[in-house]
């Protein structure tokens, strides 16, 4: 089963990834699928939860007093693929 991304979010995906905080997140949030946008805030700051909800790939919802934030099934597919290439390049980096 293949995803389909299209050229523009894969730009503005390899764009946000040269700030290894939004990697950081991304690992977070593939890990739990639910983080407090507070904690986000300390791993990767305002401009990376941002920038994923602008792509539609996280969504943010007020419960009760807190705010959480969530990733669409189109950020879950992008964070499982991101966390294998990421393992493949520790790998070869280790390996050489």
């Amino acid at each position: 089963m293949g995803i389909e991304i299209d050229d523009d979010i894969i730009k503005r995906i390899s764009e946000l990834f040269l700030h290894s905080d939004a990697l950081k997140l991304l690992m977070v949030l593939y890990n739990r699928e639910m983080a407090l946008v507070s904690v986000a805030e300390e791993i990767a700051g305002k401009y990376a939860i941002g920038v994923l909800v602008k792509l539609k790939l996280a969504k943010l919802y007020r419960v009760n007093r807190t705010i959480v934030i969530a990733l669409t099934d189109r950020g879950r597919s992008i964070a499982r693929a991101t966390w294998e290439i990421y393992n493949m390049w520790r790998g070869v980096k280790y390996a050489t």
